[in-house]
């Protein structure tokens, strides 16, 4: 290694001394230092060590994007909590934050979602997935009769993996709220996962009518609709999805969860010149980031890109994503 030199881009390089003496010996001489500021990845009783401040540490935008949106949707008392959250820091203490304001109840489904869509789109560690339990845990204690906090536990579940309890809650969500935007949305999810394609056609279309301003929705149901050979409805809904998508991006031209998706409306509508150019805008914003890999790797299967899209399959799955059981499904893999 030389010092001044960096790690090579898309390349992950681990380091581990010999003994503990070794590393001492190689600290005192500058020469570990020069490795880690290289882009070294230390190594240390079996365990990766963060070698950058996490103060330092930049959340990918699609998640930014993802969270703002959600926390959107809640009253300002509620958005003052997750502000002070933030002040506290990356890391707190649920009793910390209950300390130090006078935290709606609310607010700890908001919590939970924060961290369930981290689970879900980039870090599944079991901190995270911990976190989104301890929360959704304590949202339903709280508020037992409230959608939103069924639906925080619903995604915990998921993240966790378990299908048939996020479901449970999805659907007594539904019976609290049948106008939940967020209940038929991750309900759809879940079962598009499971390759239940027809309940998750039916899941979507509701949501869709419930927020005739989302994106998402129409996007994931072009790509149905397409397998169940539905092919004008999935024209139809790749140009609204794509359309909702664009007008986000009027707004906020960074916002990369519009960008991936837009993705797949872009393929369905044979515009591959305006596919590589969202890969490309989304890749330069937020190329590190599993969600953002993985749909472009899909755009680019779809327009017979083969070498990038798998380059970039296993980019995010290196990155942490788990994508095997969504691309079971996934039909722009095909």
């Amino acid at each position: 290694m030389v010092k001044g030199k960096k790690v090579a881009d898309g390349v992950e390089f681990y380091v581990a001394a010999a003994s503990s003496e070794v590393q001492a010996e190689s600290e005192k001489r500058g020469d570990w230092q020069t490795l880690l500021e290289s882009g070294a990845i230390q190594q240390q009783g079996g365990q990766l060590v963060l070698t950058t401040k996490a103060s330092e540490i930049q959340l990918p935008d699609t998640i930014q994007g993802i969270i703002a949106a959600r926390l959107d949707r809640l009253d300002n008392r509620l958005k003052y909590t997750m502000q002070l959250a933030s002040v506290i820091g990356r890391e707190f203490s649920f009793r910390i934050l209950e300390a130090v304001s006078d935290m709606p109840e609310p607010a700890w489904a908001a919590l939970a979602d924060s961290y369930a869509m981290i689970c879900m789109y980039w870090d599944a560690s079991e901190a995270n997935l911990t976190a989104a339990e301890r929360a959704s845990k304590k949202a339903l204690e709280l508020l037992p009769g409230l959608a939103e906090s069924h639906v925080s536990r619903g995604l915990s579940h998921f993240v966790r993996g378990d299908s048939t309890a996020a479901i449970a809650e999805f659907e007594t969500a539904l019976n609290l709220d049948p106008e939940l935007f967020d209940a038929w949305y991750f309900y759809g999810r879940v079962c598009f996962q499971q390759g239940e394609l027809q309940h998750a056609t039916e899941l979507f279309e509701r949501a869709e009518r419930i927020d005739p301003e989302d994106f998402q929705a129409p996007i994931l149901l072009r790509q149905i609709y397409r397998t169940l050979g539905r092919d004008e409805e999935a024209l139809a809904a790749a140009r609204r999805g794509t359309e909702r998508a664009e007008r986000r991006l009027e707004l906020n031209p960074d916002d990369t969860r519009a960008l991936n998706l837009a993705l797949g409306g872009l393929v369905e509508l044979a515009e591959k010149e305006k596919v590589i150019e969202f890969a490309e805008r989304s890749l330069a914003i937020d190329g590190d980031n599993p969600d953002t890999l993985y749909n472009v790797a899909c755009g680019f299967a779809r327009i017979g890109e083969p070498e990038p899209s798998l380059e970039c399959l296993e980019r995010a799955s290196m990155r942490g994503m788990a994508i095997a059981k969504w691309a079971e499904n996934d039909s722009d893999l095909d």
